[in-house]
């Protein structure tokens, strides 16, 4: 059955946003019969009915002679605001408030049950104020904000969520990566070490050559010093004199055949000794005559002459 006195207050919802699932679940657990709401609701897609339902209500109160002009107030049809964790509605139990019994309270409202607006004048319906919708906060009835609100907390915490999970993977990469550059730098600490110690071993070799390299540098002008004065018996050097000079001559003595004595140098010079018959000459090489110790003598020499003039053996003057 169709309830007119329900229809301004759905309207009214309506306007302010308020669903229709809404609006039939707050009356129907305000104790009104289901089928009435849907009834009522259903009269309402008609833009006929909808407009014939003031009139109608209009004409029921005109009937009851008996029952007084009434308005109905913004505290009629929204209850009072519910404190925090309380219901906005207090339906009343279906047993106790059945459908389509009148109440004389006329503070009654659709969501305390169906109040009897019988005597009432259509004028006084038609000027009933509208209340302010009950939000979300406070009601199931004020979806609009409460939804957008609830759908900006959930978005709110997609994006937290996807910028936890972001940052969760930016610290495992860079952990990763700060894991490789350790991995990389030890190992690469390992390698210098080892190029630090091939370094300093080529640097002891380098000395130790060049070590090496001097003494065989000492021992080469030594040897090109005695292969140039074991020339200079056979040879006249560049620009030097033919006058007799000093010299020294390492190698070994032999008698030759008319009893002189000859020095053979170390690179296989022959050299006879202009003074081989003094007594002191004689003396002194006699004792190494086929000997092959190396023997260092001391003279002088006219270069190209291929003779010396005995001074000295092994440091003794003759």
């Amino acid at each position: 059955m169709i309830q007119n006195q329900l229809i301004d207050y759905i309207n009214a919802q309506m306007k302010l946003g308020v669903t229709r699932d809404a609006i039939r679940s707050a009356l129907v657990g305000a104790g009104w019969n289901a089928a009435d709401v849907d009834d009522t609701l259903k009269s309402m897609d008609s833009p006929k009915a909808g407009a014939a339902g003031p009139a109608a209500s209009g004409a029921k109160a005109a009937g009851g002679a008996a029952a007084e002009p009434q308005v109905i107030k913004v505290s009629d049809l929204v209850s009072a605001s519910p404190s925090l964790g309380q219901s906005p509605v207090s339906p009343a139990s279906p047993s106790a408030m059945p459908s389509g019994t009148a109440f004389k309270d006329t503070a009654k409202s659709p969501l305390t049950g169906p109040a009897s607006l019988s005597a009432a004048k259509p004028s006084a319906i038609a000027s009933m104020p509208i209340g302010k919708p009950i939000t979300a906060s406070s009601s199931p009835i004020g979806g609009g904000m409460g939804s957008r609100a609830s759908r900006g907390a959930l978005i709110t915490e997609v994006i937290l969520g996807i910028l936890f999970v972001v940052a969760g993977g930016l610290a495992g990469f860079l952990y990763y990566q700060n894991s490789s550059l350790t991995g990389q730098l030890s190992a690469l600490n390992g390698q210098s070490a080892k190029v630090n110690l091939q370094l300093s071993t080529l640097q002891s070799q380098a000395a130790a050559s060049s070590s090496a390299l001097t003494g065989e540098v000492g021992t080469l002008s030594g040897d090109i010093e005695e292969l140039k004065n074991e020339l200079a018996f056979y040879a006249v050097p560049l620009n030097e004199s033919t006058t007799a000079t000093s010299t020294l001559v390492t190698g070994t003595v032999a008698l030759g055949a008319r009893g002189s004595y000859i020095i053979t140098g170390a690179y296989g010079a022959k050299i006879t000794v202009e003074n081989s018959k003094a007594s002191s000459t004689i003396a002194a090489l006699t004792p190494l005559v086929g000997t092959s110790t190396a023997t260092q003598f001391t003279g002088t020499s006219v270069p190209g002459s291929g003779i010396i003039t005995l001074t000295g053996v092994n440091g003794t003057s003759l």
